[in-house]
């Protein structure tokens, strides 16, 4: 009796989906088709229609033909953007390429300026070197004629004068500011006096 009664509800089970499927399912692909031969006799392209529609739809619109216009576009964008790499790239190696050239100059630069500074302390070695010595110049106006040696100091700028005078031993200091007009003198041996009076 058990197989009897379980053969009887899976029966009622079979039943139920069949009476499902003939009752909304038949109907369903009856309207569906009558919906098509319409839609063709209208000249209206119902699969096109059905699928905007689905597209239209959250859920499927992952599924349409947008989904390939967006992996185009996003080739076309890739390949734009290697373009725009390749463009940096190619500015990049180029202001590098300036640097180096700037490099190079500041280090030429450089070596010039080296070269001049060295230049420059030589040639002021070589100029002190050349140049006679204070006490050598003391010496020669020592060994002058009064007369000559006053002359000669009248000529030059005061600073000199008096430090060429102030080398000069007493006598012949005497005998150079004797030989001197007295207003000359006179001027030259106050500055020389006040000169001595600083040191001290």
């Amino acid at each position: 009796m058990d197989k009897a009664l379980k053969n009887k509800e899976q029966n009622k089970s079979k039943g139920a989906v069949q009476r499902l499927v003939l009752w909304v399912a038949v109907p369903l692909l009856i309207m569906l088709l009558l919906i098509l031969v319409i839609g063709s006799i209208a000249g209206i392209n119902v699969l096109e229609k059905t699928k905007q529609a689905i597209g239209n739809v959250p859920i499927f619109s992952a599924f349409s033909d947008n989904s390939k216009l967006s992996i185009e576009e996003y080739q076309k964008r890739i390949v734009d953007l290697e373009g725009e790499i390749q463009e940096k790239n190619t500015q990049l190696e180029q202001l590098q390429k300036k640097l180096e050239e700037k490099e190079a100059e500041a280090d030429q630069l450089l070596m010039e300026k080296k070269r001049l500074e060295n230049s420059t302390e030589e040639q002021i070695e070589n100029k002190n070197e050349n140049k006679p010595d204070m006490k050598e110049i003391k010496a020669v106006y020592e060994t002058m004629a009064p007369k000559k040696a006053a002359l000669i100091i009248l000529e030059m700028k005061e600073e000199d004068a008096l430090n060429i005078l102030s080398g000069l031993t007493p006598d012949s200091l005497a005998r150079v500011l004797e030989k001197m007009p007295p207003d000359k003198a006179a001027a030259l041996t106050q500055k020389l006096a006040r000169a001595g009076d600083e040191r001290r």
